[in-house]
């Protein structure tokens, strides 16, 4: 058994000063890393013990009481969710940080359910990273985080103030005002705005990537100020960033890192992230930074790219907005021209396309989905095929592209003249491949992604058309499919729980067994006890 620990004479109270860490990681080079990254007693800290388990790392808990437990997630023995766990019910205030591989994030999402403070993707492991990290963790008896200057914490507050009004589809300087003199330094920032959307998570993923995000961020661009926040059902960031020195390509040099950012992001948490990044100046102008920002972001919607750099044209108004009519639209569904819809709605798009202007797509969004329901209602068509959420205007914000609002509105008319010429609806064939997906390949660790690579989709696309037909978002759906599976292994074999679990694509037994109580409020003994088959 591998279980290292300072002598308690010399790392206990002996330092009553310093903060006490623990590390368990099964990986010998990690903790070794972690060890060597920091002189850990200049900056105030003290490694009290390493494991390799977590059930070595719950003695040395026992022992050494730390104040900080640095933990790998997945350990033989005893797994870090086991082991933070148990260390919760000992100590409600230990600080716990979750150190862990890219691969590992659909499994280190749940950690957030038994209070961790920190995330740490091992990959970006150095120095500045844990300091950073380190610092922002608040202790029992303080008010503040240890050395969090009160000038970050003003420059926090005004992003934070600002950030809301990025929902808005003409951003403008009037929305913003200038920050106060002096309270942004350098002589030169770049105003980056960004956003991904998260209406097909839960809280506790959603709580994971606002800290992945703010990690990275802090890890690509040096210096820099960031906020983020829900809006929505979209996670918005906003990062004050230091421009480069005068004469050199500020934005150009951003945007290769915030490539680099969207690359991670994907990587780590398989979520799109789009990007806007605002032509350099200083506090005075940032105002007028925040809306080329926003406006750049925005600009991607059209051009199916993950990032921008503002040019002027972006507010420049060069076509008007399309007008969608009723009247035209009602004449095709009654006469079922079928083809003259369709023609009617790529021209309209098309002139959205050239105009690159989000508030008009918006507004043609609104138009088009406000027609639909009144012609639904018209027709009489049955509430069970265009349920209230058919018609959400909002659905608009949890598409990344206009090509796939177009798809949207095609398929949402294609249906209404499918009803109205009785022909049925049922689930449409993207929810039936997506369906048979599921039953083919629940046994692995399959995602919204996977199956939306099957039906040659967006995953965007996926996720909205599957609440709006099934009522229930993928993952919650595959999490309950995957249980009746194993209700049926319970009371039909004798496969152990472990078995079970991997049969029906859990990775962690321990996991599966609270996911098994939470759906059916009852443990796996509970059950085979009371449904087997005699």
């Amino acid at each position: 058994m591998e279980m290292r620990s300072g002598n308690p004479a010399k790392y206990g109270r002996g330092r009553s000063g310093l903060r006490k860490i623990l590390i368990a990681d099964d990986e010998f080079l990690v903790r070794l890393g972690l060890k060597t990254t920091i002189n850990w007693v200049q900056y105030g800290y003290d490694i009290v013990g390493e494991a390799s388990n977590g059930r070595e790392a719950l003695e040395l808990f026992e022992k050494n009481k730390p104040d900080i437990l640095m933990t790998d997630i997945k350990m033989p023995d005893m797994d870090g969710l086991e082991l933070i766990s148990e260390i919760r019910r000992k100590d409600k205030d230990v600080q716990v940080i979750i150190l862990s591989n890219y691969r590992d994030f659909d499994y280190a999402r749940q950690a957030i359910r038994y209070g961790v403070s920190q995330y740490l993707i091992k990959s970006e492991i150095n120095q500045k990273n844990l300091l950073d990290i380190l610092r922002s963790l608040t202790f029992a008896g303080e008010n503040k985080p240890q050395a969090l200057h009160s000038r970050a914490l003003e420059q926090q507050k005004y992003l934070q103030r600002q950030i809301s009004n990025l929902q808005n589809c003409t951003p403008s300087p009037d929305l913003f005002p200038p920050p106060e003199e002096d309270l942004f330094p350098e002589a030169g920032y770049c105003m980056i705005c960004c956003c991904c959307d998260v209406s097909q998570l839960g809280q506790d993923t959603v709580n994971m990537l606002e800290k992945m995000l703010n990690s990275l961020v802090g890890s690509r661009f040096h210096g820099a100020v960031c906020t983020t926040a829900l809006l929505q059902r979209k996670l918005m960031c906003c990062i004050a960033a230091p421009a480069p020195k005068p004469g050199a390509d500020a934005a150009g040099g951003l945007k290769e890192q915030g490539k680099v950012l969207i690359r991670n992001m994907k990587q780590y948490s398989s979520v799109d992230l789009t990007l806007g990044i605002s032509l350099p100046g200083d506090g005075s102008r940032f105002p007028e930074m925040f809306a080329e920002a926003e406006l750049a972001r925005q600009n991607c919607f059209f051009t199916s790219k993950s990032i921008a750099v503002y040019e002027k044209r972006f507010s420049e108004k060069t076509e008007k907005s399309p007008k969608v009519s009723f009247f035209s639209i009602k004449e095709w569904i009654d006469g079922n021209s079928r083809d003259a819809l369709m023609k009617y709605i790529s021209e309209i798009f098309d002139r959205l396309r050239r105009a690159e202007r989000y508030e008009y797509l918006k507004n043609c969004y609104i138009d088009f989905l406000s027609i639909a329901k009144n012609l639904c209602e018209h027709y009489h068509m049955d509430k069970n095929d265009f349920p209230p959420e058919k018609f959400d205007y909002e659905s608009l914000t949890v598409m990344p592209t206009i090509g796939l609002v177009e798809e949207h509105i095609r398929n949402l008319y294609t249906e209404i003249l499918n009803v109205s010429q009785n022909r049925g609806k049922g689930h449409s064939f993207y929810i039936k491949a997506c369906l048979a997906f599921i039953a083919d390949h629940y046994s692995t660790s399959i995602t919204l992604n996977d199956a939306a690579k099957q039906s040659n989709i967006s995953s965007s696309y996926l996720s909205l058309v599957f609440k709006q037909e099934l009522g229930i978002n993928f993952s919650d759906y595959l999490t309950k499919y995957r249980i009746e599976q194993a209700k049926r292994l319970l009371t039909t074999t004798n496969l152990h729980v472990y078995e079970i679990a991997q049969r029906v694509g859990f990775s962690s037994p321990y996991y599966f067994s609270r996911v098994f109580k939470d759906v059916t409020k009852m443990t796996c003994k509970e059950y085979k006890d009371r449904f087997i088959q005699v």
